[in-house]
């Protein structure tokens, strides 16, 4: 038997032995707070939920950013938080406000 498996992306039509992969995709509906989440592609898919990108605090630890709550739908929702000393290339340095991922 011979399928025909769509493939919206490339605008092309390919046919196919009936055991042709075919891909399932699970969208990721909510993380937990300090995550977010990465919605699935071909290459991944089942999607995931990403820990918030880090700074370098002022000790040498990472501190990682947080989200409002629960359920961030993107890194835009991390948020790295005001209140601890930082470092980087050019020195120490603390936060007046909370610097957020775009």
């Amino acid at each position: 038997m011979i399928r025909v498996l769509p493939l919206a992306l490339l605008g092309i039509w390919v046919l196919g032995a009936a055991n042709a992969t075919e891909y399932t995709f699970c969208n990721v509906y909510s993380c937990n707070s300090g995550y977010y989440a990465v919605q699935p592609t071909f290459g991944n898919t089942r999607g995931s939920c990403q820990r918030c990108p880090a700074q370098t605090r002022a000790d040498g630890a990472l501190q990682y950013g947080t989200t409002a709550s629960n359920g961030a739908s993107s890194v835009s929702g991390c948020c790295i938080p005001t209140g601890v000393k930082y470092k980087d290339t050019t020195g120490e340095f603390e936060l007046t406000a909370q610097c957020c991922a775009s």
